[in-house]
């Protein structure tokens, strides 16, 4: 048949090829891309163009958090997973803007815009939630799948792991950040591991932040004092406030 209608199968069949692809791309695979980060075995997935920038801050935070760790005696080459996903931390407690899944060996961050819309009054430590608090976060999250990897005990306390990321928070965050937080802060420094508890941890995460960087900025001897935390030190034990 085509044999007599020659030109008009011709152009059935481009006709059909347009349509073929249109419906291809309608229902291809969603966006999704890699960013692998330089200057740390890292590398950042995100399913929008949206979030470059933060695929970006990302990368920052990774290399960031493996220059310092490392600089303080860590083993740093495990490579680092993260992912931007928005619905991953809904299952947790609204103020978890980000986790380290152990079980995946990845770090898991919500976007600088939900981490924004989550936050009592768009807040974080009492600043406006902006770049740099996001790019601390996810230094946060970095340092503990590094610290994952570091720790000499088998079942390191939420204490030992939270001490470690909110010292690598704090300690690579940009000093105007950092300055402005320790001065608003109205709390002291921790003077020893046994006056550290999860419940402070659990009622007042800001505060515990300030009080760990304190203990560790007041150490002699800092990187003694981080593997004292991964020798398991600092245990489930620690109960004063």
């Amino acid at each position: 048949m085509c044999a007599e209608l020659r030109p008009w199968c011709a152009e059935v069949r481009k006709r059909a090829l347009v349509l073929a692809a249109s419906l291809l791309v309608a229902v291809g695979p969603a966006f999704a891309a890699d960013l692998v980060c330089e200057g740390v075995d890292a590398r950042v997935r995100y399913d929008s163009a949206d979030l470059v920038i933060d695929a970006r801050l990302a990368c920052q935070a990774a290399r960031a958090a493996a220059d310092f760790l490392g600089d303080h005696g860590f083993d740093v080459r495990p490579s680092i997973e993260i992912a931007i996903d928005n619905e991953a931390c809904k299952h947790q407690h609204d103020r978890v803007l980000g986790i380290f899944s152990g079980r995946e060996e990845e770090v898991i961050v919500m976007s600088q815009d939900a981490c924004r819309r989550a936050l009592a009054n768009g807040t974080l430590f009492g600043l406006p939630f902006d770049a740099e608090l996001y790019r601390s976060l996810v230094a946060h999250e970095v340092a503990h799948a590094i610290a994952a990897a570091n720790f000499a005990v088998n079942h390191p306390s939420r204490l030992a792991h939270e001490y470690i990321a909110y010292v690598v928070q704090l300690a690579t965050m940009a000093p105007r950040h950092r300055d402005r937080i320790l001065a608003r802060a109205k709390v002291h420094a921790y003077t020893s591991f046994s006056e550290m508890s999860e419940t402070y941890h659990s009622l007042s995460p800001a505060d515990f932040a300030v009080k760990v960087y304190g203990h560790f900025l007041a150490a002699t001897d800092r990187i003694a004092v981080l593997r004292a935390v991964l020798a398991g030190r600092l245990s489930r034990s620690s109960v004063r406030n």
